[in-house]
């Protein structure tokens, strides 16, 4: 790990600039911070990079008050998630009208920021409880707000529980908020203060497994079921805890009669080209049906490189996939599947046919892709492994019944 990764988790406290420093190579939209504006209103105080600054001095107080009580990765965590809250800005800063009144806007970017860095922070050498943490706080640093001002139920703080821890989103938020000059500071403020509150009455405060008594009744209920049932059981549970279809653990035991008699297992992989899903498939699949798009379009077109008949080509998957899962077998995607909106279709169908739908994603350097790529058997076009690299959304936790990610 790099040494000022290490000094910082031992309570070491860097100003912006080196980190930026130790960031940029890997990271270079660090380096676009303050070429980045904000809106006048919203952050009066100036450019991303201003606020970033900003952000990481609230962020050291917070630490130095004892309100976040964290150990050595977690602070470190902490510390690089407000360094790249807003990471995604400069991919997604724009104007735009509102009110009559033309105001700098950024749509979607801790969203984005988030993906761009999925693949990037695998560079930095940091430990995997790291790299996940801060992709979970960069990724949904709005959602406390969010939750109070629409006065969202009990069930999306246990969901934002599972996906990210709370405490540190908390401290995060309050440095995000700190780190602006606004005229509804206070107010912003105490929306933050009712996120906690409402937390703790929830009983999602410090709890990373919100579901774990639910998951022992259904254990105990279901034991004379096979392993893998009682895996899909919970799992199912949560999911409908999580949407609102039931409220209780008792409805989930009661819906299990729906695939006692046999499912499926569908899994879909997801990462760019040279990131090791047939490997995976390889070491994996010797049981399962595997669907591979590039060899459907062989078969149809002579070369797995054509891309003007992929209509066609994943018609064909899609019909293959229904069968498996009719079947009850368990099946293989294997494909880049990069964007949310089409992994969305693929999971859908497993949810449909009542299967255990798991999501493999692969977490490789972007070095590493590009290096692998040249000694690939059928290596893609430069300029395509860049387009998939940034066409990647990362998946969150609650994608699929499992999110299982592999690493480089």
């Amino acid at each position: 790990m790099h040494e000022l990764w290490q000094a910082i988790a031992a309570g070491a406290s860097p100003d912006f600039d080196a980190l930026a420093e130790a960031l940029v190579d890997s990271i270079g939209l660090v380096a676009r911070f303050g070429a980045t504006p904000q809106d006048a209103d919203w952050h009066a105080e100036g450019d991303v990079r201003e606020h970033t600054q900003r952000v990481l001095a609230a962020t050291y107080e917070e630490l130095a008050a004892g309100g976040a009580a964290v150990g050595a990765e977690r602070r470190l965590a902490l510390v690089l998630a407000a360094v790249l809250h807003d990471v995604g800005k400069p991919l997604v800063t724009r104007e735009r009208e509102i009110d009559c009144r033309m105001r700098m806007v950024s749509p979607a970017h801790a969203d984005r920021g988030r993906s761009y860095l999925a693949l990037k922070l695998s560079a930095l050498e940091l430990p995997a409880a790291v790299t996940r943490e801060v992709l979970a706080l960069v990724g949904l640093h709005h959602e406390p707000r969010f939750l109070v001002l629409k006065s969202r139920p009990a069930r999306e703080y246990l969901r934002l529980a599972r996906l990210a821890d709370l405490d540190l989103l908390y401290h995060l938020c309050r440095a995000d908020m700190r780190g602006r000059v606004c005229p509804d500071l206070r107010s912003q403020l105490d929306q933050i203060e009712l996120f906690r509150l409402f937390a703790e009455d929830y009983g999602a405060w410090g709890n990373r497994h919100p579901y774990r008594d639910v998951e022992r009744q259904i254990d105990g209920e279901l034991a004379s079921g096979s392993p893998r049932f009682r895996r899909l059981a919970v799992c199912s549970a949560i999911r409908d805890l999580e949407n609102g279809t039931i409220s209780t653990p008792e409805e989930a035991i009661a819906r299990s009669y729906r695939y006692r008699d046999g499912f499926s297992h569908l899994v879909v992989l997801c990462g760019p080209s040279g990131s090791g899903k047939s490997t995976w498939v390889g070491a994996h699949g010797s049981d399962a049906t595997v669907i591979a798009l590039d060899e459907i379009r062989t078969q149809l077109s002579g070369r797995r490189g054509v891309q003007s008949d992929n209509g066609r080509v994943v018609h064909q998957a899609r019909d293959l996939l229904k069968e498996a899962l009719r079947r009850h077998r368990d099946v293989i995607w294997d494909a880049t599947c990069l964007r949310r909106g089409h992994r969305a279709a693929l999971l859908g169908l497993g949810f449909d046919y009542r299967a255990l739908v798991t999501l493999v994603a692969f977490q490789v350097a972007e070095p590493e892709l590009v290096a692998r790529n040249r000694t690939r058997a059928h290596p893609v076009p430069a300029r395509v492994l860049e387009d998939q690299i940034r066409a990647f959304d990362w998946p969150y936790l609650d994608e699929a019944h499992e999110v299982n990610v592999v690493e480089d």
